[in-house]
């Protein structure tokens, strides 16, 4: 009888071992299962993490040239708007000595109906009405 008792003990320990070696198996299965998971989830979120910074990269590396570019056309416009400038206030040097130079040619001259009409033509463009003298020019 003793050996029944050892053949039931042992296979009591057999079926124990291998009841606990099943669960043990299956503890691992479905700890890997759930590791595979988390570890495609991470990667998932890592790659979608690593795509938006991607494209936040793209847009900030576009903002910036279009910065730059924004930079170099108000610097264009600059050195445009004061070559403008430049060439009025040349145009109106020019100008200013050319009507001086003729007012002192016919002052020179005498020619007085002829000064006056040029001063009246003058004074009318300019919207002053006609002008007028208050004395003669001259001697």
């Amino acid at each position: 009888m003793a050996k029944k008792v050892k053949d039931a003990i042992d296979k009591s320990a057999k079926r124990a071992k291998d009841a606990t070696d099943k669960a043990a198996a299956a503890t691992k299965k479905a700890t890997d299962r759930a590791a595979k998971a988390a570890k495609e989830a991470t990667d998932k979120v890592a790659g979608s993490a690593k795509a938006a910074a991607d494209r936040v990269e793209g847009a900030r590396e576009t903002l910036k040239k279009s910065g730059e570019k924004v930079k170099a056309s108000g610097e264009k416009i600059a050195k445009q708007g004061s070559a403008i400038s430049m060439k009025m206030i040349e145009h109106a040097e020019e100008n200013t000595h050319q009507a001086f130079a003729a007012m002192r040619a016919a002052a020179g001259r005498r020619i007085l109906p002829r000064w006056r009409r040029f001063r009246a033509s003058i004074s009318s463009s300019r919207g002053r009405g006609h002008w007028r003298t208050r004395g003669r020019l001259g001697n």
